[in-house]
């Protein structure tokens, strides 16, 4: 089916940041952790991919982002942490 954005907090990605965001998974992942400056939008994307083990997917494998959308000024280091932790939980789940 393709990527797509399963949650937004507080407010909707506009459209013109999601097809950048859903543009990442055509790269090559072989860092999990980075980010990308968004010059004209005066924007940071830090984010943090990782992978779950899924019968019903290609190569058996779904494909997650976590992404952080901030002003430029913000550090990327700050959220690493709690990305970590919280893709952790998932991966860890039984039958996510």
């Amino acid at each position: 089916m393709g990527p797509e954005i399963f949650f937004s907090y507080p407010n909707p990605v506009l459209e013109k940041i999601s097809k950048k965001m859903l543009g990442f998974f055509d790269l090559d992942m072989t860092d999990q952790f980075f980010e990308v400056s968004l010059i004209e939008e005066d924007l940071k994307l830090t984010n943090l991919y990782f992978e779950l083990t899924s019968c019903w997917a290609r190569g058996n494998k779904e494909m997650v982002m976590f992404s952080v959308i901030t002003d430029k000024n913000h550090k990327s280091e700050l959220f690493y942490d709690i990305l970590k932790d919280y893709s952790y939980k998932i991966v860890s789940t039984v039958n996510i």
